[in-house]
């Protein structure tokens, strides 16, 4: 197997970055920031998460940051969607993306989605049926593969089955 001959980056931060901090961050100060990434060149984004305001406070926002982001050429809007309702919301707020998510470990997912891994698979069927609709890109991305912090070491039979 020899080395791609591109890769792609993708900015995590406005998503991942912003759900850690404690105080709510302006609607209007977070589009500034992707807006500005976006104006710098950066064109992949995972923006925000449609999940429940209850869980992440800070991203109960999310259909008003995508809505006010400015489609530069190229740029692909990108959302994590943890489940159907999810993936509706993100569909209706019009990003490019989907961004399913699951853990290697039990104890990190049912800590991130609050569900088992086998509950959070099967859930998947759901948003694909949603994204494929909507004509929206799915991408599905896995957590803690190199480690866990609860369980600490993987096994990469976990990962890949």
């Amino acid at each position: 197997m020899g080395f791609p001959k591109a890769v792609s980056l993708r900015e995590v931060g406005p998503r991942d970055g912003f759900q850690m901090e404690r105080d709510f961050i302006p609607t209007e100060t977070k589009i500034e920031i992707v807006n500005g990434l976006a104006g710098a060149g950066i064109r992949l984004f995972e923006v925000t998460s449609f999940v429940s305001a209850k869980a992440i406070p800070q991203l109960c926002d999310a259909a008003d940051v995508v809505a006010g982001i400015n489609r530069f050429k190229g740029l692909a809007v990108g959302a994590l969607v943890p489940n159907a309702r999810g993936a509706e919301n993100a569909a209706r707020a019009g990003v490019d993306e989907m961004v399913l998510l699951v853990s290697a470990s039990e104890s990190h997912n049912k800590s991130n989605v609050n569900q088992t891994i086998e509950n959070s698979l099967n859930g998947f069927e759901t948003v694909v049926k949603i994204a494929s609709e909507a004509r929206i890109a799915l991408r599905c991305s896995m957590s803690v593969v190199f480690g866990c912090p609860f369980e600490g070491e993987v096994n990469p039979e976990k990962v890949t089955r």
